[in-house]
């Protein structure tokens, strides 16, 4: 074998990938598989393989993602009625694209843990969570120094307008200094004007972020507050309109949840309700978070790491009056009723991960808008979208592209299976941030 294959242990996978980067790495990877042939992902199906006599499944996932030169497959076991030991266990191999040898074998546990819930987390935030990477909200975690290599001091308090046009501006919708001062300008306010910025126009507040309430942006302040305050397909036009495409927008537009969530319901306090509590708060700061389990000891080990976290007796306690709520479950029968979710409330369902498993009321799934990872493994491997019937809206990928409007107004489920690209593309960030950081 050409070249030294690396292993890579769950604890060298864990310094390294965090929920920063791995959010943004999901939105993109989405994005590109529900391109298709130009988004350059080859990725099959799933194989699986039944071990019945220990209600077992054992799965193989390779993908191919040309764009972000990474081959890989991951081996998964699943076996839910596993108690002393965790129900997934996983490796990943890395390959070189270019000859096909193994570079690296790595633990996909934590990967799949964190992969899982980065998906959820990016096709969970909504609107006002774009704002928030705008840092244009005064949360604690949106408030970073001023570094804006092109703004002349005096600076004003740098806790006041935080990096208004720094990192997460850029981050968020893929644009350099040019592209960011171009927005700045079109805004009729002039770059040097920056650092005046609280000076110079008048500010209203919505949630937890600042609305623009002045009507230097196209003239209108109706239109303002449809761009910058509830409205995506806004923001587009505005961006369009300054001769930028939607495919600048990819970590903004895939939003199913409402703006300025409050309370969150985790259902199954396993490895999957850890690492999505971890995520959405990474995004969202909750008021409240609800625990509802099968076991009360896992639940009571969750609640541990949650501020304002409490356990719950029932699902039904947790989830009523929920704005998100996480189901991640080894449920064979439907758990969450339709009658308990408020209108309105977004919901990640991570577990019943076989065709004849359900953790979702069917008749909650047909009466919802419903968004998938992938279509063709929902069709094949989710029994929540195979027995409820339910009408898929869209792949994930297909929101991120700005093709499909999110439908924040109704119940939204993100039905979750989990796809090889995903794995790929974490597997190869994972190795990347690992080189990066040995000594050369």
């Amino acid at each position: 074998m050409a070249g030294e294959l690396l292993f890579f242990s769950a604890d060298d996978v864990r310094a390294v990938l965090i929920y920063d980067d791995l959010i943004p790495a999901m939105e993109t990877a989405l994005a590109r598989f529900s391109d298709r042939e130009k988004g350059g992902v080859v990725q099959p199906v799933r194989s699986t393989t039944r071990v019945n006599k220990y209600n077992g499944v054992f799965l193989v996932m390779p993908a191919y993602s040309e764009k972000d030169n990474a081959l890989a497959t991951k081996v998964v076991s699943f076996y839910p009625e596993n108690k002393a030991v965790p129900t997934h266990h996983a490796l990943i191999v890395l390959l070189e694209p270019t000859t096909g040898v193994p570079k690296a074998v790595m633990d996909g546990e934590i990967i799949t843990a964190m992969r899982t819930a980065a998906a959820s987390a990016a096709v969970t935030k909504g609107d006002v969570s774009c704002l928030q990477h705008w840092s244009l909200s005064f949360q604690p975690r949106s408030l970073k120094k001023l570094s804006n290599p092109y703004l002349a001091p005096p600076y004003p308090d740098p806790s006041y307008i935080g990096n208004w046009c720094s990192g997460p501006l850029l981050t968020t919708i893929g644009l350099g200094v040019q592209g960011c001062s171009l927005i700045l300008t079109t805004a009729g306010m002039a770059v040097q004007r920056l650092p005046f910025y609280p000076a110079t126009a008048k500010l209203g507040v919505q949630g937890n972020c600042l609305i623009l309430t002045t009507g230097w942006v196209f003239g209108a302040p109706s239109q303002i507050l449809t761009a910058v305050g509830l409205g995506v397909q806004g923001f587009i036009q505005i961006l369009i309109a300054m001769g930028l495409g939607v495919q600048d927008l990819l970590s903004t537009v895939g939003a199913l949840c409402k703006p300025s969530p409050h309370i969150l319901a985790i259902v199954g306090a396993g490895v999957q309700g850890h690492s999505h509590y971890h995520s959405l708060s990474s995004i969202y700061n909750f008021t409240e978070v609800r625990i509802a389990s099968r076991t009360l000891e896992s639940a009571e080990k969750l609640v541990t790491q949650v501020p304002n976290g409490r356990v719950c007796d029932s699902v039904e306690e947790a989830v009523k009056g929920a704005d998100i709520i996480v189901m991640a479950t080894s449920a064979m029968k439907p758990l969450l009723k339709a009658d308990w979710v408020k209108a309105g409330t977004h919901i990640n369902a991570v577990g019943a991960c076989k065709a004849d498993w359900q953790e979702l009321d069917p008749d909650l799934v047909r009466s919802s808008v419903l968004v998938v990872d992938s279509r063709e493994a929902a069709m094949v491997e989710s029994g929540d979208v195979i027995l409820s019937k339910a009408e898929i809206f869209a792949e994930a990928g297909e929101l991120f592209q700005g093709w499909k409007k999110p439908q924040t107004d109704q119940t939204t489920i993100f039905k979750s299976l989990g796809i090889g690209v995903e794995d790929t593309v974490a597997a190869k960030l994972v190795y990347d941030k690992i080189l990066q950081q040995r000594p050369k």
